[in-house]
């Protein structure tokens, strides 16, 4: 099972790009430009499923965590690949 942290954003990345505009005089507002995916997002459930593994829709509301969980996990039970693409705040 796979759980895709899904904030659209190379976090680490995007607050490494912070650091350096500080220390090279540039707007800090621009850090997220080439780190967050947005317009459109990745989907990756499609992707997954292009591999052979078993994915729903993107995860939005954490009162749907528990049951995509459980079918997640019914299906690696079974020896299939599954992923979980749960969709947090960006803050």
């Amino acid at each position: 099972m796979i759980v895709l942290h899904n904030n659209t954003s190379f976090g680490n990345d995007e607050e490494h790009q912070i650091s350096l505009a500080y220390r090279r005089g540039r707007p800090p507002e621009n850090a997220w430009i080439g780190q967050r995916m947005v317009g459109p997002e990745p989907d990756y459930c499609t992707v997954a499923r292009g591999y052979g593994a078993w994915a729903e829709e993107p995860v939005r509301d954490p009162k749907n965590l528990a049951a995509a969980f459980k079918r997640a996990a019914d299906v690696v039970e079974k020896g299939g690949v599954a992923l979980v693409d749960v969709h947090t705040s960006l803050n």
